[in-house]
C-alpha cells in the first residue's frame, strides 16, 4: 500500500512588468531587477507529503500549464503483499491471521497479518485476492516484488510427522529408510499435509518405527548406484 500521488506546477502570478523598485539606490534597484529576472525562470514545487519521486513527466526546458503533472511521488512506508488463494483454500484464509512474507534476495523475511480477502473470485484463475499491509521503513520492500505468503491456518494434529528430507522419491513411490536386520531398506509410505519442512505420514510408517531422519538422499543415491551396478554386471 502506498500513497501515489501526482505533484503539479503551480504557476505564480507573472510580476507586472514596468514598475520600478520604491528605492533610489541604483545598486540595490539592480540587484531587486536581476532577482525577480532570475525568478521567473524557476518555480519552487512542494510535495503534500514526504514521499518518494517515481515518475517524472517533465524535462528541461518544458512548458508547464497550471494543471501539468510534473512528478509523481509515494509514500512507501507501508505497502501491500498481494497473494492469490486458491478456492479450496478460502474457507481456511481469514483477515487477522498471521503470516510470513518471503522475497528472498537477502532480504529478511516479514511477519504481518491478512489485512483482505476479497469476496470475488476471478474467473480466469479460480482464486480470490489477499493482501497483508507490511511496515516498511527502510524501504526493503520494493512495489513489484515477487514474495511468498506463508498464511498460519491454525495448529493441526498428525499422527506421525516426520522432515520432508526424510521422503525420498525412489521409482513411482514416496519412501522412508527404515532399520530393518542392521541395514536400511526403503519402506513405502503415503504423505499427507507438509507445513514448514514437515510432512504428514497418513500410511507405511508405524509410531515409533525407527526411519533415517538425514542422510536418506545419500542412501538413496548408493542404493541406485547398486543397483545399476548389479544390471550392468548381469548384462549380455
Amino acid at each position: 500500500m502506498e500513497d501515489v500521488r501526482a505533484l503539479k506546477a503551480i504557476v505564480p502570478e507573472t510580476p507586472r512588468r514596468g514598475v520600478r523598485p520604491a528605492t533610489a539606490d541604483p545598486e540595490v534597484a539592480l540587484a531587486a531587477h536581476l532577482n525577480a529576472q532570475t525568478k521567473l525562470a524557476w518555480y519552487p514545487l512542494q510535495a503534500p507529503f514526504t514521499g518518494a519521486i517515481i515518475e517524472k513527466h517533465i524535462t528541461l526546458g518544458e512548458k508547464l500549464g497550471d494543471d501539468a503533472q510534473a512528478f509523481t511521488i509515494a509514500d512507501l512506508s507501508q505497502v501491500w503483499a498481494q497473494f492469490h488463494v486458491y478456492q479450496k483454500d478460502l474457507q481456511t484464509v481469514r483477515p487477522g491471521q498471521r503470516v510470513r512474507v518471503r522475497a528472498g534476495l537477502g532480504i529478511p523475511d516479514a511477519s504481518g497479518v491478512v489485512a483482505h480477502v476479497a469476496p470475488l473470485v476471478e474467473e480466469s484463475s479460480r482464486t480470490a485476492l489477499a493482501r497483508v499491509v507490511l511496515e516498511n521503513p527502510v524501504g526493503q520492500w520494493r512495489p513489484g516484488l515477487f514474495v511468498t505468503v506463508h498464511v498460519d491456518a491454525g495448529a493441526v494434529e498428525a499422527p506421525i510427522v516426520v522432515p520432508r528430507t526424510a521422503v525420498q522419491m525412489l521409482g513411482e513411490k514416496y519412501v522412508v529408510f527404515v532399520e530393518e536386520g542392521g541395514a536400511f531398506e526403503p519402506l513405502p509410505v503415503t504423505m499427507g499435509r507438509s507445513s514448514d519442512g514437515l510432512v504428514e505420514i497418513t500410511d507405511g510408517l508405524k509410531k515409533g518405527q525407527r526411519y533415517v531422519s538425514k542422510g536418506a538422499f545419500e542412501l538413496k543415491a548408493k542404493l541406485v548406484t547398486s543397483a545399476m551396478g548389479s544390471h550392468a554386471g548381469h548384462g549380455h
